[in-house]
């Protein structure tokens, strides 16, 4: 399985020896395999990025809420 950011290999039967987390992809917003530092950096991309609802300050808050 390739990782859904960086496209690199992720090993789902040993996760952690790749650090692969399997969780909502910041960037495309479906759950997807990713190594944990990729999930980490495009966590903190999304705090930059305008939010696409008035109701949100910025991208990485409507991610935090989608993820609840």
């Amino acid at each position: 399985m390739k990782c859904a950011i960086c496209g690199d290999e992720v090993d789902t039967e040993n996760p952690f020896m790749t650090g692969g987390v399997y969780g909502k992809n910041p960037i495309t917003w479906r759950m997807a395999w990713m190594h944990g530092y990729c999930l980490e950096n495009a966590i903190d991309d999304t705090k930059t990025q305008p939010a696409k609802s008035i109701q949100f300050e910025n991208r990485h808050d409507e991610y935090v809420f989608a993820v609840q």
